[in-house]
């Protein structure tokens, strides 16, 4: 199946919602590929509901500049409920090294509680009708190798797994940007609906096929910017070119 990008970024609790990885070394253009490919489907009426949290421990933030949709940045994790009543992308700045993983456990229970407690959001049109759409909410992780646990050697925390496995239910999803398909946990093998790859490495090899069940030589070399999506649930692959980028 080809990208579709609804699919990657909505989480609707259907078959499409589970998590996803994107696998891509520093400077291989996952930053444009992420708000090239989420900022227009943010502004589609089935995203109404949508409301994104980007983790971004290497203080950057992505969506700044980005006039189209509503977006807040924040070092404080408190503060985050109240800023996704009027935003629909968050941006968080973890500020204390020593405090990343629990800091990520936190965001993840709040999200899980905040979809106990609000389950709908009323949306006002031009009109001002009132029209009641199901929240849904998905947390990107940038850079996810910091979070202790990482590691195809190791588990992550009782809180990611809670995500990844038992967040599709909820209308919840995670999306983990990591450098190399080794720091992907053996729990995400079989636990993910998508995979984005904006670089490889031969040193990949074994866990490329025990964990996304491709060779190597299925992927190729990615130069330039060029992107393949692995749709893990039915072992389809394809290619692209780079994302063309446009004013957002």
């Amino acid at each position: 199946m080809s990208f579709n990008p609804s699919d990657f970024w909505l989480a609707d609790g259907g078959s499409r919602s589970l998590s996803n990885a994107v696998i891509a070394r520093t400077g291989s253009g996952k930053t444009v590929w992420a708000t090239q490919t989420l900022v227009p489907t943010l502004k589609r009426k089935s995203a109404l509901g949508t409301r994104i949290i980007y983790i971004s421990p290497k203080l950057e933030d992505p969506f700044l500049g980005v006039k189209s949709i509503k977006t807040a940045q924040t070092k404080e994790i408190a503060k985050i409920p109240k800023l996704l009543q009027k935003n629909q992308v968050i941006t968080y700045y973890p500020m204390n090294p020593e405090t990343y993983d629990a800091d990520v456990d936190d965001i993840i229970e709040m999200v899980f509680a905040l979809k106990e407690a609000n389950p709908y959001i009323e949306i006002k049109d031009k009109d001002g009708n009132k029209t009641k759409i199901e929240t849904q909410y998905h947390i990107i992780f940038d850079d996810a190798q910091i979070i202790n646990g990482f590691s195809n050697r190791k588990d992550p925390s009782s809180a990611v797994k809670k995500l990844v496995i038992g967040g599709r239910s909820k209308n919840l999803k995670g999306t983990f940007i990591v450098h190399r398909v080794n720091a992907l946990p053996r729990i995400m093998s079989g636990n993910l609906g998508q995979v984005i790859m904006l670089s490889s490495s031969g040193i990949d090899a074994d866990n490329m096929k025990r964990i996304l069940g491709f060779e190597m030589e299925d992927i190729g070399t990615l130069t330039d910017y060029r992107w393949v999506h692995i749709d893990l649930l039915t072992d389809g692959l394809t290619k692209y070119s780079a994302v063309s980028v446009e004013t957002l």
